[in-house]
């Protein structure tokens, strides 16, 4: 189970548990435009400040976001697991995205593709020549900041998965990611690897409905 604790996604996720802390600490504080709705939100929010008193009310926004972010990250995976576990469904490995990019393995995968001649500069930010293995148009693994793309990480978390001797993938994806499928199969063939060992299944959302009323589902870390 590869899971998203890094990026935007948990800025987000910081930044909307910080909103709903400070609130239920009687703060006038407006919930991001952005941020997620979920009831979940609230309620790790309130159970943040039950034991965490006033302690974030005044540390700075900068500060607090990431390490709210990481924490609230931590409690919606133990979530995912309960929710797994009700489904009968288990992992046997869980890979922190946040860990992977810490490691050298995402500068080693960024290195082979260099040393095989499959990335270039462009605006300040280094690209990989993904046309030029099926995909429509040439990806970023590097922003012009110097930060990792997804991709970065998700070509590197593949890289493992074949350098380890797997000779079959199954990943399973929401359908609003069917299009990452093209350039998640040109980084493998880059790597010189075979990209049919790579099968995607593609999963639809659903609409749930409490005594006919539906419930508004916010989305979560990990998914």
């Amino acid at each position: 189970f590869y899971y998203n604790d890094a990026g935007v996604q948990i800025d987000k996720l910081g930044r909307s548990v910080l909103a709903r802390y400070l609130q239920a600490a009687g703060v006038d504080e407006p919930f991001p435009e952005d941020g997620y709705p979920g009831d979940y939100v609230t309620e790790y929010a309130q159970a943040l400040l039950a034991s965490d008193g006033k302690r974030w009310v005044d540390v700075p926004r900068a500060e607090a976001v990431p390490a709210i972010g990481l924490r609230a990250g931590e409690a919606m995976l133990e979530r995912i697991r309960e929710d797994l576990a009700a489904f009968g469904v288990r992992f046997d490995h869980f890979t922190s995205e946040r860990a992977l990019g810490k490691s050298r393995k995402v500068e080693e995968a960024i290195e082979d593709l260099r040393e095989r001649g499959h990335l270039y500069e462009q605006d300040g930010a280094l690209w990989m020549r993904t046309s030029a293995f099926g995909d429509d148009k040439d990806r970023p693994i590097v922003k012009s900041d110097g930060s990792l793309t997804y991709f970065a990480s998700d070509l590197c978390y593949h890289r493992e998965k074949m350098r380890e001797g797997f000779d079959r993938l199954i990943d399973v994806w929401g359908a609003d990611h069917h299009g990452y499928i093209p350039r998640m199969k040109a980084s493998i063939r880059a790597l010189g690897h075979d990209a049919d060992k790579l099968r995607v299944v593609l999963v639809q959302m659903v609409s749930l409905s409490r005594d006919g009323v539906p419930v508004r589902m916010g989305k979560r870390t990990g998914e």
